[in-house]
């Protein structure tokens, strides 16, 4: 049971840690284009949402009720994607 305890413990530790590392950086917003963050489009007259303190950018209302709906392993994973383009 006690290695139980230890390996929930340590999981959670590394989901933490890992959620974290991952986050966006401040000031990155200035850099960013507007293009959609779940599919890659242009995104410039499109709907926003805020996401960790940064505007994130949809082409439509049918991609921002997508991101509402992902976890946040699959937000952070939009997110990092969208930093490297």
């Amino acid at each position: 049971m006690k290695i139980l305890k230890n390996l929930v413990a340590l999981s959670l530790a590394v989901a933490m840690l890992t959620s974290c590392a991952g986050a966006p950086a401040a000031g990155a917003q200035a850099n960013l284009p507007a293009i959609c963050i779940v599919t890659g489009e242009d995104a410039t007259d499109g709907p926003t949402a805020d996401y960790m303190g940064h505007t994130v950018n949809f082409c439509c209302d049918r991609c921002k009720a997508k991101w509402a709906k992902m976890d946040a392993t699959a937000q952070q994973a939009s997110w990092n994607k969208l930093q490297q383009q």
